[in-house]
């Protein structure tokens, strides 16, 4: 599904108000979504109570200091994994990041 960040908030606040939200919540933007600090920050406040995996896109690197929030510095892999476009993965770039993802819940039930 297509959010704004208005929207995706929404979302998220419907979701644990339901007792939707998953424990492990990922987030993943691209550049074009100017995502800041700031919005990750209430983001974070919204999910206090889950782990949260944060795929850092962008060549600002970005840190927290909560301990449930993990940042997974993805910029490197993303930049050798364009296509030809300079936006979009390639289909070795969706396959890495589907398995950065998958990594993240098969190590969570290991543990």
């Amino acid at each position: 599904k297509d959010y704004n960040f208005t929207s995706l908030k929404e979302q998220l606040l419907k979701d644990k108000e339901e007792k939707k939200l998953f424990y492990n919540v990922v987030f993943v933007f691209d550049d074009s979504s100017k995502i800041s600090k700031d919005d990750y920050e209430e983001l974070i406040k919204i999910c206090d109570d889950r782990q949260i995996y944060i795929i850092n896109t962008s060549s600002n690197k970005i840190d927290f200091t909560n301990e449930n929030v993990q940042v997974i510095d993805f910029y490197d892999e993303m930049k050798a994994n364009l296509a030809i476009d300079g936006l979009h993965l390639t289909a070795d770039g969706n396959k890495l990041l589907s398995e950065i993802i998958t990594n993240i819940f098969v190590s969570k039930k290991e543990n």
